[in-house]
């Protein structure tokens, strides 16, 4: 398999993404106003270094409706920013019982019945707080070929893939002929980019290191707000284009702690 994604990026993206900022809590009248608020303070700064600035909804697509969505797309497009969304694609945060009692979109199948057993025919615990599908099941495609065909419409431009690494775990597949988990994951990540296709940027979170050839742009490390050291050391010299994706940090908490030390600082001098 061999990507062509790489003219979607243009030169050096810079952008922001939610997560950092409100975790779980970001809503529509905050992520249009950070859109605002990074056109005002950043994106003139961004665009002389490149050409694509991109404004990431993470991990809150279910806090806003598709409407919304729309509107959020609209409202980065107005401000020359390309918008962005998450999804993770192999793993599910269900509890058990909703494991049972919830359908696949479309199917008749429950997402107990395609999560990752083993050999006995057990369910995996939870990675990250996430149970792993079996990507090779007729179930987890319907799933995430729905739900990515869906983020595409409402226009989005760039999808944040996360918890990929779920997919490349061992276990007892549904289809025969696949036998290791990286197989699965090849399988499965090769049909995922076929729905995504050329015209949409794919950038990887907790990814397996190889293969490489699916992504635009992978997240190497996530600093903390406690430790803005780690941030700094690990973004030096580590960002950028290796020739086949970007690497990109994920938080980069030390860059906005500076720069709203230098704000208080202008207003209290």
């Amino acid at each position: 398999y061999s990507s062509k994604r790489d003219a979607v990026i243009g030169t050096m993206p810079f952008g922001w993404d939610s997560r950092g900022a409100k975790q779980d809590y970001s809503d529509y009248s905050f992520l249009t106003e950070s859109s605002d608020f990074i056109k005002e303070n950043f994106q003139g700064l961004w665009e002389k270094e490149g050409d694509v600035v991109y404004i990431t909804v993470d991990a809150v697509n279910d806090n806003l409706s598709k409407d919304e969505l729309k509107e959020f797309v609209s409202h980065c497009k107005a401000n020359g920013q390309t918008p962005g969304v998450y999804f993770s694609p192999f793993a599910t945060d269900l509890s058990l019982d909703e494991l049972e009692d919830r359908k696949v979109a479309g199917t008749d199948y429950t997402f107990s019945d395609i999560v990752l057993r083993n050999d006995e025919g057990d369910m995996y615990s939870p990675v990250n707080s996430r149970y792993p599908l079996d990507v090779t099941h007729p179930g987890t495609k319907a799933y995430y070929k729905a739900e990515l065909k869906e983020l595409i419409s409402c226009g989005f431009k760039c999808i944040k893939l996360h918890y990929l690494t779920h997919g490349a775990l061992e276990g007892d597949f549904y289809n025969d002929e696949i036998i290791t988990g990286i197989q699965a994951y090849n399988y499965a990540m090769k049909d995922v980019c076929k729905i995504i296709g050329n015209k949409v940027c794919i950038s990887m979170v907790t990814s397996p290191v190889f293969p490489y050839c699916y992504a635009n742009a992978k997240r190497i490390c996530g600093d903390t707000y406690s430790d803005i050291k780690y941030g700094i050391k690990f973004a030096n010299k580590n960002i950028g284009f290796n020739g086949k994706f970007y690497t990109v940090p994920y938080f980069l908490a030390f860059m906005l702690k500076r720069f709203l030390r230098d704000k208080y600082l202008q207003r209290t001098n």
